[in-house]
């Protein structure tokens, strides 16, 4: 049967400092705690550390992570991890993993690593074996090609064992961090054009498979050190005893979140090995090694100080003629296709705005795109000799300019009538997906300013009516002007700073769970990241990467705005493979703080893969300190959702969801309550749980149900909400959370103070709304009055109240903006009671904010009915 290449082919589809300036010599051997502040590549994706295998030829750096470390699609290490050039802190590359069958189910066993080096290359090679079959990947360095890293795997059967089909390769680029773009060796190249694998067929996803040349994986424009990767299949073969080696078919496919390339078992018998189709690919059914029998698969990952393909384009057409031209915009970009709409070349002018590359003989046209939407086309014949097309010129745009005395602010910039919404920070690929737009993650219609270096000056418009807005978080009001810019026009914004409108004494705001450039699935900067957070008036920010501890003191110290925000070290701990001791995953949790260790191997992250949810809370329980352990984003946000890795409460690790109509000890609930016989832990016991997350009140509803049901069953973990931001789109410190503290302030802040009052409940959550909910008097005898008090800024509404006890509905009504609302309760046993508060967005409201409503909830308030001084749950 076909079936489980076709099924292997889907999960691989869905994968979804310091250094050194003196490298002379090839050199390849393990990182150490001498070496590796010389060692260790730089980067916002650098994760290689101490024990981990360096790799360089003087040019390049590379790190191949240690077999005892964790991959991304494999619960092994022993793949290549880090890859730039030495001394440019540049990393983009995020992962390359092998995949034998197609299935990160079906895992090589790595066992030991081989370093060497002479005065020409440098090789790291990984020896492991999977079922019989004794693999060997080497990936080498040399100073003939100083910019390609080199790649070979063989796999050979010594022993029986399960069928080998095919080999490939798995490079991660979540949710399109780098941007590939992908030449098909024949036939029609999409380019920047992908499908979607999220709910792909079966026949949707063998279209996407083709006979590939090369992917370029094009790096973010936002970081400092410009870099792209190209990876190259150069030479695939079978060997049998007693026979020559023979060609065997290679393929690939490319979406926003993965690049595969990859390799059959054997040649076909039916067709040709040049090309990849059903036909080809149903071969696979009888395809095996035999005793003996080998496969060499062959690849190049090239490597260029540029955000384009021009290096890799160039380097297939050595011989053919120079295409020149110039657009005037640096910040533009020229695609180049042929006439059928395939995608040739891709390139980004220097800072004049001129670009050349090669072009073989033929018909083609120029698509420029820049700013402010703006585009231009030509088309052009291309002969053996050299072109030069002038110039290309771009419609003009308009520019405005941005005060300096707005900051800390974020400026939202709408568009009035026929004029549509800017897109700033655009990277003009044009990726698609599925024919809809995939925009990079630093593309928004808002601006951020932090008030420190680095702010925005001005921003390009295209001519029509705008409304800006300024905002800096609820505890603000706002300020808009409307402006009108023609072509070629340059207006000077004219726009008041926000101006606080509440006073929140004795409450600090902090956003729990946050990303940025050093998580594998964001591109933002830290320190654009830091100054999105202070456009919003947050004043804790919390380092939540993926499986990378990251610390925003430094830049807080750099900037000199210790008096304005504090920051705590933590962790996303994210699970993604299936394995023996969570065969659906742990789930995504946040630790915190954490040590921030930059020569470990991720910055000493917590390790997250084969372990069980209670394990990882042991772990992070063991550090010494105050620590909070949050359960993150535990539901699918919409019903009929595919269970998420992350949605914990969907899976609990076994494949059975959390049922809150039934008690703990249920049988379906058994891996949730069982304890640990070391630790006595449980999968239950972390601190925290997520329940709003970003924008998504459905998932909200859905976790307030489960976490009502855990209270009452006397369970009482904090209920927090975060926004999970990965983009400057979404921004950051919506939802937040209000902690009480002694000392609100900056400069006042005590860690350990605020994880004690987080995990006592002593917090609520918001998308705007301030939230003041308490008794007027002790409970007497089985009755209290409530008092609600709700505050909000003028440009967020208010207008209902609801009151749960016991996690039922009790009262609920008119909550008007900015007043104290009391109700008074009957409490027949010991109870809790939790508040929420919601508006209509208002069209200020919803263009400061799209897809939000305002809305907030308290913690619980547990009533001890009976004053014994003892409370006991109210159970199911």
């Amino acid at each position: 049967m076909i079936r489980p290449l076709l099924f292997g082919l889907v999960l691989a589809a869905q994968f979804v400092a310091v250094a050194d300036r003196s490298h002379a010599a090839p050199f390849a051997g393990r990182i150490d705690v001498d070496n590796a502040a010389v060692r260790i590549v730089g980067g916002p994706d650098s994760v290689g550390g101490i024990d981990d295998w360096a790799l360089t030829n003087g040019t390049l750096c590379a790190v191949v992570a240690d077999p005892a470390h964790e991959g991304y699609v494999l619960p092994t290490g022993g793949s290549l991890v880090d890859l730039g050039y030495c001394g440019r802190a540049d990393d983009q590359f995020i992962i390359l993993e092998g995949l034998a069958n197609l299935s990160r189910g079906d895992v090589t066993h790595w066992t030991s690593v081989e370093a060497q080096a002479n005065t020409r290359e440098a090789a790291i090679l990984v020896h492991g074996e999977r079922d019989g079959v004794a693999v060997t990947t080497r990936y080498a360095l040399d100073i003939d090609q100083p910019e390609t890293l080199h790649v070979s795997t063989r796999l050979e059967r010594r022993a029986k064992g399960e069928r080998l089909f095919a080999f490939g390769d798995v490079s991660i680029h979540y949710d399109g961090t780098l941007r590939p773009y992908m030449l098909a060796r024949e036939g029609h190249s999409e380019g920047f054009s992908h499908r979607s694998t999220g709910d792909a067929t079966v026949i949707d996803l063998m279209g996407s498979i083709v006979p590939v040349e090369q992917v370029a994986l094009i790096g973010s424009r936002s970081a400092e050190a410009p870099i792209s990767y190209s990876i190259r299949i150069t030479g695939a073969h079978f060997e049998s005893p007693g026979s020559e080696p023979r060609p065997v078919a290679t393929f690939g496919l490319s979406t926003e979140t993965v690049t595969f390339v990859g390799v059959l078992a054997n040649p076909v018998w039916l067709g040709s090995d040049d090309e990849t189709g059903l036909l080809q690919l149903a071969q696979t059914l009888f395809m095996d090694l035999e005793i003996g029998d080998a496969i060499v698969f062959e690849r190049a990952i090239d490597v260029a100080q540029r955000t384009d393909a021009v290096a890799f384009t160039d380097a297939s057409h050595p011989t053919a003629g120079t295409l020149r031209g110039t657009t005037g915009e640096a910040d533009s970009r020229v695609h180049i296709l042929d006439l059928d709409g395939s995608a040739v070349a891709f390139a980004a002018p220097d800072a004049t705005g001129a670009f050349s590359f090669r072009l073989p003989p033929g018909a083609y046209e120029a698509r420029v795109l820049a700013s402010a939407d703006r585009h231009v086309e030509r088309r052009f014949e291309m002969t053996e000799s050299d072109l030069d097309l002038g110039a290309l010129p771009l419609p003009a745009a308009a520019l405005v300019r941005i005060p300096a005395d707005l900051a800390p602010a974020r400026l939202a910039f709408r568009g009035i009538g026929t004029t549509p919404d800017p897109l700033f920070d655009d990277d003009h690929t044009g990726m698609q997906m599925e024919g809809a737009p995939k925009l990079a993650h630093n593309t928004s219609s808002h601006v951020a300013l932090g008030g420190f270096a680095g702010d925005p000056e001005q921003v390009t418009l295209s001519p029509g009516r705008y409304r800006v807005l300024a905002t800096r978080g609820p505890e603000f009001g706002i300020t808009s002007v409307e402006i009108e810019v023609a072509a070629g026009e340059t207006l000077e914004l004219e726009l008041d700073a926000p101006q606080r409108v509440l006073e929140t004494p004795g409450l600090l705001s902090a956003d729990l769970h946050i990303h940025a450039d050093p998580s594998d699935d964001s591109t933002v900067p830290m320190r654009r990241r830091l100054a999105s957070y202070l456009a919003e008036g947050g004043e804790l920010i919390v380092s939540t990467d993926h499986d990378h501890v990251s610390d925003y003191a430094p830049l807080i110290a750099e900037f000199g705005l210790g008096d304005q925000i504090r920051s705590i070290v933590g962790l996303e701990i994210t699970s993604t493979v299936a394995t023996e001791a969570a065969p659906f995953t742990a789930g995504h949790s946040n630790v915190f703080p954490v040590p921030y260790r930059p020569l470990a191997h991720r910055a000493g992250a917590i390790l997250s893969e084969g372990r069980r949810l209670r394990e990882l809370i042991a772990e992070a329980r063991a550090i010494p300190g105050e620590r909070l352990f949050q359960l993150n984003h535990a539901r699918e946000p919409e019903s009929g959702a595919i269970a998420e890795q992350g949605a914990f409460f969907t899976h609990l690790s076994v494949g059975k969801p959390f049922d809150p109509s039934r008690p703990l000890d249920d049988p379906g609930h058994a891996s949730l309550i069982e304890r640990d016989s070391i630790t006595g832990l449980r999968d239950l016991d972390f601190d925290a749980m997520e329940l709003l997350n970003g924008s998504s009140m459905g998932r909200y509803r859905k976790l307030r149900t489960d976490w009502f049901s855990l209270l009452r069953q006397g369970e009482r973990p904090t209920a927090t909400g975060n926004s999970d931001t990965h983009t400057l789109r979404l921004v950051p410190g919506v939802p937040r959370n209000y902690v009480r503290m002694a000392d609100d302030s900056a400069a006042g802040f005590d860690e350990n103070e605020f994880i004690r009052n987080l995990k006592a409940g002593q917090s609520f959550v918001t998308t705007g709304p301030i939230l003041d909910v308490r008794f007027a008097e002790p409970v007497r005898a089985g009755t209290g009055t409530l008092v609600v008090e709700v505050r909000s800024a003028p440009w967020i509404p208010v207008s209902q109240l609801r009151v749960f006890v016991n996690g039922e509905l009790r009262h609920e009504a008119e909550a008007p903006q900015n007043d104290r609302i009391e109700v008074p309760l009957e409490f027949p046993a010991d109870s809790f009671v939790v508040v929420e508060v919601e508006g209509e967005p208002s069209d200020t409201y919803a263009a400061l904010l799209p897809d939000f409503v305002p809305f907030a909830h308290s913690n619980a308030l547990f009533v001890d009915a009976d004053e014994d001084g003892q409370w006991q749950p109210p159970g199911l």
